[in-house]
């Protein structure tokens, strides 16, 4: 479901430029300056208020309305810019969170695998990295050449291909609230709750940080 909906988001995003010129750069733009402030200063605070799953389903949700904003762009051309950037800077809140929730819930299933089957760590981590991978570029690769497939007949309009993103970005949604959300006592909202202010802060800005009181951030 994650390699499917993230699959339909890049390829928008290598869509833009060539359906909105200018504004489709200015789009991307938006996406990526509200990623990075999402990441550096929210993103750790959500997944450890949502837990992994439902950060998960939020960030995929919070996609679909920059999946969606071509579509509403394409049928609606004299709102096209005030309708692209909502999207973009929506989707790039998602985004922000989206894989350190992905990450703890990868951490999450693999311990829960291994225990369950009684084998190591690290071969639960690698399977579960190879099927990832996987499933992830194959899917990349699918839906990438859909939108090549299909924008090479002029018969097939933009918003053909938008809609068919924008179905794929919805039910996958909809489909990742259907899979297993793994309780932990360090992801209980409860506990989260319960914590000092400060401590949310701390994990609001743990990046920034890192950046400060390691040496070797600034290198990299």
């Amino acid at each position: 479901f994650f390699g499917a909906n993230h699959a339909c988001v890049t390829s928008c995003l290598s869509l833009a430029t060539a359906r909105f010129s200018s504004v489709g750069a200015w789009q991307s733009g938006i996406l990526y300056l509200c990623y990075t402030g999402s990441a550096i200063f929210g993103a750790t605070a959500v997944v450890k208020r949502l837990g992994g799953r439902n950060a998960l389903v939020t960030g995929m949700g919070l996609y679909c309305f920059y999946v969606a904003a071509f579509l509403l762009a394409s049928l609606n051309p004299q709102y096209e810019r005030s309708i692209a950037y909502t999207g973009a800077a929506i989707g790039g809140i998602g985004a922000g969170f989206l894989w350190t929730a992905q990450g703890a819930y990868f951490t999450v299933t693999a311990k829960r695998h291994s225990e369950v089957l009684h084998r190591p760590l690290e071969k639960s981590t690698n399977e579960f990295s190879a099927l990832f991978a996987f499933y992830y570029l194959a899917l990349e690769v699918v839906l990438r050449s859909v939108s090549s497939l299909t924008g090479s007949i002029q018969a097939i309009d933009w918003t053909v291909i938008f809609t068919l993103y924008f179905i794929v970005a919805i039910l996958t949604t909809v489909g990742m609230t259907f899979v297993q959300n793994f309780h932990d006592a360090t992801n209980s909202s409860v506990m989260v709750m319960e914590e000092h202010q400060s401590t949310w802060w701390y994990k609001s800005t743990a990046t920034v940080q890192l950046l400060y009181q390691d040496k070797k951030m600034k290198y990299m």
